[in-house]
């Protein structure tokens, strides 16, 4: 950028997560400095006023606030707020967000548990009803746009039925490959960490044994995590940058996310008239889900995997037409 204001938004002005890995990096490799950079520091602080602390900080009390902006900020139109999946994070959304640059406000609501490591969230509910809380102190009054990915749609589905029971309209409630509640097991954690190492950290599946066999026997599961993800770091990709006490947390919040998930046994129907996108192979799961909410909405198939639905051509064209064409009709 030519000019960069202390007052600039990081993201508005076209920061993304490798970027965010890079500024934190940077500033790693320059101890003289004299200060620390967190993931979490960008999150709640993308400004250079903010960082500073130049703008009054909100009281240490206040719940973290989840709201991220991932493009800049449009008033002529409705925004799109896009809901977290499984491990809390929003950056899975950039991709649409590029796309949208200068059309359509993108929003992130990521969780407060990634935010700050001493806040609980009690089940994806109360969630939701916090999450609706925040999405109507940006935008006061519908029309509502809402998107969300995996845990994501779950949420979607969740703060839609919110809004809709406050008496506001919700013109788009899009759903990617949808948990849905009551479908999963329990199953292992060492299990969900190897898929972190696979997924986050991109270590291959007989690496991710490895590491897991080698640092992670007899140790309870809060301990095993944080060590296989610090011996995961050497030589990794550029995500080491966070370190592995970040790493750790966003591990952990996946790990508690996953139980509220399995605490929701049902989600609500909603008036709204869902756009649901599926990858194929979970016929099963589309059936529990239209016996919870209803035959009201609008099912496709996708190709390729769950983990790379949201930077893939077809959706992205295909949620760009639907966004198009729901706000001609509003």
């Amino acid at each position: 950028m030519p000019q960069v204001g202390i007052d600039d938004n990081f993201f508005e002005l076209g920061g993304d997560s490798l970027q965010v890995l890079k500024v934190i990096s940077r500033v790693r490799s320059q101890p003289e400095l004299g200060f620390e950079l967190k993931l979490r520091d960008l999150m709640q602080k993308p400004s250079i006023a903010e960082l500073c602390g130049y703008q009054a900080a909100e009281p240490a009390a206040a719940a973290p606030d989840p709201l991220l902006a991932l493009n800049s900020r449009l008033a002529h139109r409705p925004a799109l707020f896009c809901l977290h999946a499984g491990f809390g994070t929003v950056f899975d959304y950039e991709p649409l967000a590029r796309r949208l640059e200068g059309r359509r406000t993108v929003y992130g609501l990521q969780c407060r548990m990634l935010l700050d490591p001493h806040w609980q969230d009690q089940s994806l509910l109360a969630m939701a009803q916090a999450y609706t809380q925040r999405i109507r102190a940006q935008q006061a009054k519908g029309p509502y746009y809402l998107l969300g990915w995996s845990l994501g749609g779950a949420l979607t589905q969740l703060v839609a039925h919110e809004l809709e029971q406050q008496g506001e309209t919700v013109a788009f409630a899009g759903l990617v490959d949808s948990y849905v509640a009551g479908t999963a097991e329990a199953g292992n954690w060492r299990e969900d960490l190897g898929d972190f190492l696979k997924f986050v950290l991109g270590h291959s599946s007989e690496e991710a044994q490895a590491l897991m066999a080698l640092h992670a026997a007899d140790l309870p599961e809060h301990q095993a995590a944080a060590a296989v993800i610090e011996a995961a770091l050497h030589g990794s990709n550029e995500q080491a940058a966070l370190g592995a006490g970040e790493l750790t947390q966003i591990f952990n919040t996946g790990s508690r996310l996953k139980a509220l998930a399995l605490a929701q046994r049902q989600l609500p129907a909603i008036k709204v008239t869902a756009h649901r996108w599926w990858v194929a192979g979970r016929d099963d799961e589309r059936r529990v889900f239209e016996a919870q909410v209803g035959h009201h909405g609008v099912d496709r198939l996708l190709a390729g995997g769950h983990y790379e639905l949201l930077r893939g051509d077809e959706l992205l064209d295909d949620l760009e037409l639907r966004l198009e064409c729901t706000l001609a009709i509003a």
